[in-house]
């Protein structure tokens, strides 16, 4: 298959034996989170959401929302610097997700299958977890430093190592910004807002691929100011 990433739709001048379709069904992320992309950016040529055709298992778990506003959040500053929203995200991560480390194994024996006992779902990894940032972000960032804090390991992806990154597998949650188009898939995403003008249609884009990069769970945290 050929033209996924092409912008240049007008092909069949040039070769006329080629068959084109749109494709538009998104297969990849559940309905709650496609809905929310459709409904929330409103890009000139993404169409309205629908539906999909072809049936699902389930339209996933509701998208989280948390907001950089109120007593003890440090709205002076988007929320990567804010240690109250860095709260809200861990107690979702630990608590609502349960997420844990690779070093973690979970045993399932041949009696509990034979038994036909309820299995429990396979638990959240940190490495299933990716968070973006529309600001830039390093080490010292309040919102970095309180997950690390916490014990989640994190691992930063650039222009320049994200291939290497990806290969590794390493038992670690993925920080990237938002601007960086990865095409990568995670079960949980988290998209932390800056200092951006929602209206600009580059920063409707980024939104748009990097919550669509979430296969399960979505976590949006919204800046008052945009």
């Amino acid at each position: 298959m050929w033209g996924a990433g092409i912008t240049d739709l007008d092909l069949q001048p040039r070769v006329p034996d080629l068959r084109v379709e749109f494709l538009t069904e998104c297969l990849t992320c559940p309905p709650s989170v496609l809905r929310e992309a459709c409904e929330r950016t409103r890009i000139s040529g993404v169409g309205k959401y629908t539906a999909n055709q072809s049936p699902v298992p389930s339209s996933g778990p509701p998208v989280k929302h948390l907001y950089h506003r109120g007593q003890g959040h440090f709205v002076e500053h988007p929320p990567q610097e804010c240690k109250l929203c860095a709260r809200d995200i861990i107690n979702i991560l630990i608590h609502d997700l349960c997420i844990q480390g690779e070093h973690i194994k979970i045993d399932v024996t041949q009696q509990e299958i034979h038994t036909n006992h309820q299995l429990q779902p396979a638990p959240i990894r940190y490495s299933d977890i990716l968070i973006f940032f529309e600001s830039d972000v390093d080490e010292k960032t309040p919102m970095v430093q309180s997950l690390v804090t916490e014990g989640i390991s994190v691992q930063f992806i650039n222009d320049q190592n994200q291939s290497a990154i990806f290969r590794q597998e390493k038992s670690s949650v993925l920080v990237a910004n938002s601007s960086l188009c990865l095409g990568y898939r995670r079960k949980v995403v988290v998209f932390v807002e800056g200092d951006t003008d929602s209206n600009d249609i580059t920063v409707r884009w980024n939104r748009l691929r990097c919550w669509t990069c979430c296969t399960s769970q979505l976590i949006l945290v919204h800046n008052i100011k945009t």
